[in-house]
């Protein structure tokens, strides 16, 4: 998903212009989706942007049930630091993945009983727009990167299952999580055995 790309973002006619669809360009239409207006997030900056009190799209990450995958996300974290993506409910074992951010100074890469949440580095530049991705390889282990470089890793992963009451970008309904408020550009998803360094670095 690519927000400077206008042709990817269904723009709902509000008093403040509303992302009422981000399309996904990988040609699998795991569009990420928002019915409710007082839910959407609104662009800004060549981004979506997210208030971090109501803001969330809806999408279908079952795709990453059982597999491999890492994901790059390039965006500007304003306040309230939670997660990216995941289930939009918690507490479901490996159906409540939640990805992004613990709280201001720790990273999540988690399912309810298979947590890691390291130290946010220094490769991390607040208030700025970082690249950042998150690596879950299912047995193995988990990696999170800043900027090209890696913040933390560690040899424990289960497998992801699919995704309680459904997947969410940014909010879920577990009140420990909460909102975002958050001005995303883009959000990459790579699965299976395709997660090489070199394909991680041409990536990046």
């Amino acid at each position: 998903m690519d927000a400077s790309n206008s042709d990817s973002l269904n723009i709902a006619d509000l008093p403040v212009v509303g992302v009422a669809n981000w399309l996904d360009k990988s040609g699998n239409e795991r569009h990420a989706t928002q019915i409710i207006g007082a839910n959407q997030p609104i662009l800004q900056n060549d981004g979506v942007a997210f208030d971090g009190i109501n803001d969330f799209l809806d999408v279908d990450l079952d795709f990453l049930a059982g597999t491999d995958h890492q994901s790059y996300i390039v965006a500007e974290v304003i306040a309230d630091h939670a997660n990216f993506y995941g289930a939009t409910s918690g507490g479901g074992g490996n159906e409540s993945l939640h990805v992004g951010f613990r709280n201001g100074n720790e990273y999540r890469i988690n399912f309810w009983g298979n947590d890691f949440q390291p130290d946010i580095g220094s490769n991390f530049d607040p208030g700025e727009q970082n690249i950042l991705s998150y690596r879950w390889e299912a047995g193995v282990g988990k990696e999170v990167f800043a900027n090209g470089f890696s913040e933390a890793s560690n040899t424990n992963a289960g497998t992801i299952g699919t995704m309680r009451d459904g997947g969410r970008i940014v909010c879920v309904t577990e009140s420990s999580h909460g909102c975002m408020n958050v001005i995303m550009q883009e959000m990459i998803f790579v699965t299976g055995t395709n997660i090489s360094t070199a394909n991680d670095e041409r990536i990046t």
